[in-house]
């Protein structure tokens, strides 16, 4: 299967909120030569962890071997991983300030 038509996934990861930890977390990633679609932190209720959101185009071997690599990463807490439609995906970012929506869907496929 090719990354253009693996299906998108949503990685939601439980952080703890430490210096470097983002390198170390993009770094497993981008090692695997995965596009990262989106990329969103936050910080959670408790200011010690902070909740990362990453959309990216994978299969279920690919998304599995990915999930254990990053729970292998001192400062991951937590890996869940959902499928995300091309329709949900460009629903939560917004049309982008693209006048056609489906000229967005076009350029994600």
């Amino acid at each position: 299967m090719n990354l253009a038509t693996s299906p998108m996934r949503k990685f939601r990861l439980l952080v703890e909120n430490r210096h470097g930890a983002l390198l170390k977390i993009v770094g497993a990633f981008s090692t695997r030569a995965y596009n990262i679609n989106s990329l969103h932190v936050t910080p959670d209720q408790d200011e010690e962890l902070s909740q990362l959101t990453v959309t990216l185009r994978c299969d279920d071997r690919q998304c599995e071997l990915l999930r254990k690599q990053l729970m292998k990463i001192v400062d991951v807490v937590d890996v869940q991983v959902e499928s995300v439609t091309d329709e949900e995906f460009i629903t939560r970012i917004g049309n982008g300030g693209f006048e056609d929506g489906e000229r967005l869907l076009r350029t994600t496929r």
